[in-house]
């Protein structure tokens, strides 16, 4: 996927779910409008799985430019709109990791 800087990041990747987010921002929208729904277990999608603890070094890397992969935004944006679960039922069955690990701070 290319991202806001035109390189390929591969998924499961905290910079994939970063430049992604900053295509949005880039675009014009106000980060208020941007989030992201990802599986919430392995077992929940056949792809695109993200481990929990990259879709908080993602939110850190959005908003202040902190605990980023080999990308950085080219400016920070604050918190973004929000970040959900596909399924409570498969985050429920993984024992809510992703629920615990990436919440409101």
């Amino acid at each position: 996927m290319n991202g806001c800087d035109g390189n390929v990041y591969a998924q499961g990747t905290e910079d994939f779910l970063t430049v992604l987010a900053c295509i949005q921002l880039q675009s014009g929208r106000n980060p208020s409008q941007v989030g992201s729904g990802l599986p919430a277990s392995p077992s929940d999608a056949g792809s695109g799985y993200q481990d929990p603890a990259n879709v908080t070094k993602a939110l850190d890397c959005l908003a202040t430019g902190t605990n980023c992969g080999t990308f950085t935004p080219p400016q920070t944006s604050g918190a973004i709109g929000g970040t959900m679960d596909w399924s409570i039922n498969w985050d429920a069955a993984n024992g809510y990791t992703f629920a615990n690990t990436v919440k409101a701070g």
